[in-house]
């Protein structure tokens, strides 16, 4: 999970509290239980919530459900919040269905909780809950509102506590590391002499283990009694702290060894200046005192001595020159024992560079008698080289030294790995010198050890400089948004014990004051046993990268053209607010949607550069009209967006009104001539109410449309009892709908037969029409959905199904052919004026086998007009192929009769108003007889339409009309039944009967298909 700045600032004042997955406590249950009480409710909980989930420190009540997942939490939307939330029923809110509290015939009803805030982040909540609604009073809002404050107080005492608990902690935790990890011998009494603390050195001398030492008294591994003892000194408070006394004695090994030892003791002092402990370095001093005493007893002694400790000893006669070398002298220059060279040639064995220094040193010795211990590199009899450490001194006698005497220690191993681990350090060295990234390594008290030369850079800080100082005074970070002091990755990197990722966002700032967009990460350093030693910050500058990314980031969620917010940033910014209407139920904002007026003109006729240049103007006035907090959008075209944060709704529409009135006083030029446009607003306000940004940007769109539709250039406000809106919400509704149903091949193809009046043909004819399948299963009627569709530009995608499946049927039922005459199919007025609808219908007849006599298109007479010159285009190609032509509707336009010159077809339907009552209307009569007069001129056939009875098929048949169509011949049945060999006439005996039928049939009348 990738977390937000504020959300990792949080939990930074979580952890510190050091709260969770600890062990109840008094103080908090008790003012949960109080809680509890005050608010009169079944149930209270003190809860707690991290990155995944809620925790409760205490719960009064039902005790289920301890720890809950953050995301189905109910106090997970108090962390935003400053003051009481209150749920009178949580059951009614579907945000909480999945909550574990809330389910089940034992969930709670009624929620309310007040934040516990942290330096104004929300850690935590104290709520109160009850199997039933309810609400709370005021006081009862003041009095949690106290008990929250109180738990914060008391999360604060165990706060410093802990703190002191902790520092107290660590520093016994650095004893116990020092004691195990120093070289030295080291060891602590206390007052009463009694050992306390032993080094790990301290045991493997002396062979003991530590449970056999501790709580012994320090005298009982001394051979003979300390004079003077430190420990009675420091209680007759003749030794002051920070002192340090050293004493020399012996000290007995768990195997009787006794060896020496010097001791140099400090001592501590209590706040009353009591002596409290004593701490002592015990330092070995066996082979000190060992030689010293063989060189006074004589060389025979002094060589068992260093030889019993692996060493070689030497002897210079200053009389003779020559030197005496023992056995394992001879050894380490690769003689043979007994060899004895001369001064001269024992200098030779030394390096070039080594021979200098011993020289010097044996002068020394021999003017001034002054001891030397040195390491110096040799080369053997044999030519092999090796380091040795040569001790040397002279004979401690009256007057000038006449000899020289010391000790041989091969050190070769030991300088191989001094060797090659400073190899190594300095490989690192250079290794972190030369990589691009910044590096720097603090102590466990976060104060700088080391930096390379890029943190130096970046910092602003030299190595020198920084060594000791705190990483916070060197490492100064910032959020480059908010401008505050962000969590340091050290700090918590060393209290968590694991490695730390800063926040994307982050600045580093320099000691000059300049700013670096960095990535970086702590970890921590530890020992072989998991101890921390320390911390180590890599970073990076990222000041380059970051600018590009925001700069993509930028352009993902701005308009290239207007350098407004895209639809991105506006949905983003709409969730947002959703969300926090949802939290805060006293904010309201307002929503804008504003289409331009008059656009296209400008687009049309100066072209789309030009367009662009004025969207780019329109953006600025809409810019300057609003308030600086407030988010304009460019949704696409000339569509805008404005998004008024926290607005009253009257002032949102002040706003919008001086949109409208900015807008069209706003004149644009381009070439001497002078353009206007205008605005049709729709507004909607939003808050808690809103459930969905998909319900909200559609009821705006429906706004603004309703606005447009209303005459334009003018603002309108959402209202749910708006039928305009309502009518224009439904259109989109069946939209959608039928994008649906035309991929999913949801239609359902009916069919109404024609029958022939006058000739007594058999063969079947039949017009088809569509019905769409519900979701419940019921059949939809065309005058529902077809209006949906011609606003929405759908009808073509309808018409393109509707001829798919006739073709197909004509081509796979050969069996139809002897039995069928004619199958009619509407086709809407814009399919007429899509030529790309003409020429899908073409090439798809074009690819048919059928013959195509058997296809009529029925266009309706209004449609055909309006679109004159595409619908004779239109009729010649299909008309050219074979396909017969219906003229829909005929008589109902004032001027049918010269249409029928410029249109040539196969049929005209007469419109269903002269049949309905041709029995009783002499007009219709006359009517319809010069319909047949005129169709008989052109040889065009009529179909007469509305026929819903025996009488009114008798007096069309009477006037020579060649077709009938309606309920009265037959009701509309699937295509299959309507055109297959199973269809009977329904009985028409009387006119009655029609009549009755009438009722429904204005249901297919209304219909295109």
């Amino acid at each position: 999970m990738v977390l937000q700045v504020d959300e990792i600032e949080r939990l930074v004042r979580l952890y510190s509290l050091g709260i969770l997955d600890t062990q109840p406590e008094d103080i908090f249950d008790t003012l949960t239980q109080v809680a509890a009480d005050v608010c009169g409710t079944s149930s209270a909980r003190l809860n707690f919530l991290d990155q995944e989930r809620l925790w409760a420190k205490s719960i009064f009540g039902v005790k289920d459900y301890p720890q809950i997942p953050r995301d189905v939490a109910i106090c997970f939307l108090a962390i935003p919040m400053s003051q009481v939330m209150e749920i009178p029923d949580v059951r009614l809110d579907t945000r909480f269905l999945h909550s574990p509290l809330v389910q089940g015939d034992r969930g709670f009803r009624f929620y309310a909780s007040m934040p516990l805030l942290i330096d104004g982040f929300c850690v935590g909540t104290l709520c109160v809950m009850d199997e039933k609604p309810g609400k709370l009073t005021d006081h009862q809002i003041r009095t949690l509102s106290t008990l929250s404050m109180a738990v914060i107080n008391a999360l604060d005492t165990r706060q410093k506590f802990l703190v002191t608990f902790d520092n107290q902690a660590r520093s016994r935790r650095n004893t116990q590391r020092l004691y195990r990890t120093t070289p030295a011998m080291l060891q602590s009494t206390n007052a009463e002499g009694q050992l306390i603390a032993v080094s790990d050195r301290w045991l493997s001398r002396l062979g003991y283990t530590r449970q056999e030492v501790l709580g012994r008294p320090f005298g009982s591994f001394l051979a003979s009694p300390l004079q003077p003892d430190p420990v009675d000194m420091a209680r007759a408070s003749t030794m002051e702290e920070g002192d340090i006394q050293t004493v020399e004695c012996r000290m007995v090994c768990k195997d009787g060894t006794v060896i020496d030892v010097g001791l140099a003791s400090s001592i501590d002092r209590a706040p009353d200046e009591t002596f409290s402990r004593m701490t002592t370095v015990v330092e070995e001093t066996t082979l000190q005192r060992s030689t010293e005493a063989a060189l006074l007893a004589g060389p025979d002694t002094l060589d068992d001595v260093v030889s019993a400790v692996g060493m070689g000893s030497w002897e210079l006669d200053l009389s003779t020159r020559r030197v005496s070398w023992s056995d394992q002298t001879c050894r380490l220059h690769d003689r043979e024992p007994g060899f004895q060279p001369t001064l001269e040639e024992w200098l030779l064995y030394y390096t070039s560079h080594s021979r200098p220094i011993i020289d010097a040193a044996i002068t020394q010795a021999i003017m001034h008698r002054v001891p030397w211990d040195l390491e110096l590199e040799l080369v053997s009899a044999r030519g092999r080289p090796f380091w040795a450490r040569v001790v040397g001194q002279a004979e401690p006698t009256e007057g000038a030294p006449t000899r020289l005497t010391g000790a041989f220690q091969d050190i070769t191993g030991r300088k191989r790995l001094e060797r090659e681990l400073a190899v190594n350090r300095e490989l690192l060295q250079v290794t972190l010198n030369s990589i691009g990234d910044a590096v720097i390594t603090t102590d466990t008290e976060r104060l700088v050890r080391w930096m390379n030369p890029v943190a130096e850079r970046l910092t602003g800080w030299s190595s020198d400089e920084v060594l000791g100082k705190p990483i916070a005074t060197v490492f100064r970070l910032l959020n480059e948004v908010e401008r505050q002091v962000t969590f340091h990755p050290v700090e918590e990197c060393i209290r968590l014990n694991s490695t730390i990722k800063l926040a994307v966002g982050t600045v580093l700032v320099s000691r000059d004051a300049s700013e670096y967009a960095i990535a970086a990460s702590a970890a921590p350093i530890q020992d072989a046993n998991g101890q921390i030693l320390g911390a180590v910050l890599v970073f990076q500058d990222v000041t380059e990268q970051r600018r590009q990314d925001l700069q993509m980031e930028h352009r993902a969620t701005h308009d290239a053209l207007t350098n407004l917010a895209n639809r991105v940033a506006f949905e983003t910014r709409i969730d947002a607010l959703l969300a926090r209407a949802r939290t805060h139920p006293d904010f309201s904002h307002v929503l804008l949607f504003i289409d331009l007026d008059q656009f296209k003109i400008v687009n049309d006729t100066c072209g789309h550069l030009i367009g662009d240049v004025l969207l780019r103007e329109i953006s600025q006035v809409l810019t300057a009209c609003v308030r600086d907090r407030d988010m304009v959008a460019r949704l696409g075209g000339d569509e805008f967006a404005v998004i008024l944060e926290d607005c009253p709704v009257e002032h949102g529409k002040r706003i919008a009104e001086r949109i409208r009135i900015e807008v069209f006083e706003h004149r644009f030029f381009h070439d001497q001539r002078r353009f206007r446009v205008g605005s049709s607003i729709g507004l909607v306000p939003f808050d808690k109410r809103w459930s969905a940004r998909e319900k909200l940007v559609q009821a705006a769109d429906m706004t603004c449309y309703a606005a447009k539709e209303a005459g334009r250039n003018q603002v309108k406000t959402w209202s749910e009892s708006d039928q305009s809106v309502i009518y224009r919400l439904g259109d989109v509704q069946w939209a959608a709908r039928l994008e649906q149903a035309i991929e999913n091949d949801q239609f359902e193809l009916f069919g109404q037969r024609i029958e022939a009046l006058t000739d007594g043909r058999s063969d079947v004819r039949c017009e088809v029409l569509l019905r769409l399948r519900d979701m419940d299963g019921s059949l939809v009627l065309p005058r529902i959905f077809v209006p949906a569709a011609e606003r929405f530009h759908m009808v073509a995608r309808v018409d393109r199904w509707v001829l798919h499946r006739v073709i197909h049927l004509l081509e796979t039922s050969p069996w139809l052919f002897d039995t069928i005459g004619m199958l009619s199919v509407n086709v809407s007025g814009q399919s007429i004026g899509d030529r790309a609808f003409h020429a899908d219908i073409c090439a798809m007849l074009q690819r048919a086998s059928f013959d195509m006599s058997k296809l009529c298109i029925e266009i309706t007479e209004t449609s055909a007009v309006t679109r004159l010159a595409d619908a004779r285009v239109f009729i010649s190609e299909l008309r050219g192929m074979g396909v017969k032509i219906a003229l829909d509707d005929f008589g109902a336009g004032a001027s049918s009769f010269g249409y029928l010159k410029a249109l040539p077809v196969d049929f005209i339907k007469i419109d269903g108003q002269f049949s309905e009552n041709i029995l009783a209307d002499p007009l219709d009569i006359a009517a319809v007889r010069c319909f047949r007069d005129v169709a008989s001129t052109l040889g065009v056939m009529t179909i007469a339409q509305y026929v819903e009875s025996h009488d009114q098929k008798h007096a069309l048949t009477s006037l020579g009309i060649d077709f009938g169509q309606g309920y009265g011949i037959h009701r509309p049945e699937p295509l299959e039944q309507a055109v297959g060999p199973g269809w009977s006439r329904p009985d028409i005996a009387a006119s009655s009967v029609g009549l009755v039928e009438q009722a429904s049939a204005p249901a297919d009348r209304a219909t295109l298909y």
